[in-house]
């Protein structure tokens, strides 16, 4: 402190000290960093992987109420190569090693590829014993970040956000009941994984990942309303109504098909 500092303070106080000895060494206040210690910045990390499926990030998230079929988590997998996603909703926490097993299957089989690592955060859904022994077998390295940090698994963090917040414009948009959330996140990933991105040079996750530009004709708005053909087996009798207007609600995966409610 100056001296003019100094006079200043005392000017500005009532029974001030004389005098104050100021140690040139900048003590350690153990009060100041236990009541201000801030957490260390993290550096965006520009790596990636130069292979599809080689790194999967992945998160598990709650939802806030019960769905439509019960489920009440969901899983989200994310390749690091090409940033394609899959969502998976569950019933239990649980559930989440058999949606890895799942997965790791899809990506083994349908893809001819195999997942060298698992990246994700230390938090209690992947601390499972279970977890642990299928990847001892199965040999892929598990990467997880700190505890209480989950700034380290900041891809899965970033790509949960995406979605809740594409999902969310979605459903407030559509006025759609609380439990129909799980045709919303659906929907909401449909899309990211399937919209031109200006840092893609105007590709798609999906052409990233497969090489297939994707074919627009076959998409449609979310909650629009349709008219959906009944064939004669599910008609109450032969003069009842061939089509029911209904909502699209999303896609139907491994099908040609829609839901509808």
């Amino acid at each position: 402190m100056s001296e003019g500092a100094f006079k200043q303070l005392k000017n500005n106080t009532q029974n001030f000290p004389e005098s104050i000895k100021i140690s040139k060494q900048i003590p350690i206040c153990s009060g100041c960093k236990q009541g201000k210690k801030p957490s260390r910045s993290f550096r965006d990390s520009s790596s990636c992987t130069k292979e599809n499926f080689k790194l999967i990030h992945l998160d598990l998230k709650e939802f806030l109420v019960l769905l439509y079929h019960k489920y009440k988590y969901f899983i989200v997998f994310l390749d690091d190569q090409s940033g394609f996603m899959h969502l998976i909703n569950l019933k239990k926490k649980s559930d989440a090693i058999i949606a890895m097993k799942h997965y790791e299957a899809y990506v083994r089989i349908q893809q001819q590829k195999t997942i060298k690592r698992w990246c994700f955060d230390a938090g209690g859904g992947f601390k499972s014993f279970q977890v642990t022994e299928w990847l001892k077998q199965t040999g892929i390295i598990i990467e997880t970040s700190v505890p209480h940090q989950h700034q380290q698994n900041g891809r899965a963090e970033h790509m949960i956000w995406t979605i809740v917040e594409k999902a969310q414009t979605l459903h407030f948009t559509a006025c759609l009941p609380a439990s129909w959330w799980e045709f919303t996140m659906d929907h909401a990933v449909h899309l990211i994984n399937h919209t031109p991105m200006k840092r893609l040079d105007w590709k798609t996750l999906s052409e990233i990942r497969t090489g297939v530009i994707p074919n627009f004709t076959e998409y449609k708005v979310f909650r629009c309303a349709a008219y959906v053909y009944l064939p004669e087996e599910v008609r109450p009798n032969k003069m009842g109504p061939r089509s029911e207007s209904m909502t699209y609600i999303s896609y139907k995966p491994g099908t040609k098909g829609y839901k509808f409610m």
